[in-house]
């Protein structure tokens, strides 16, 4: 885990950053599991399709920042 978003001293997302690898971070998963982030996010710099499995987004970081408007 490299980030938490956190409101009122509550993770409301956990994200991992990762340059290649889209397989699932298992370690980010528990950890998310654990505290009851109901966001959790891998984002991956040379990944092409996006996929959401449970609570775990695999994503382009740009899927991630773009939509802040």
């Amino acid at each position: 885990m490299d980030f938490a978003f956190v409101r009122d001293r509550t993770a409301v997302e956990l994200i991992e950053a990762k340059w290649s690898d889209p397989a699932p971070s298992k370690s980010l998963f528990y950890f998310g599991e654990k505290i009851g982030a109901p966001k959790i996010t891998q984002m991956v710099g040379t990944l092409k399709t996006s996929t959401t499995k449970n609570k775990l987004s695999i994503i382009h970081p740009i899927d991630r920042f773009l939509p802040l408007e």
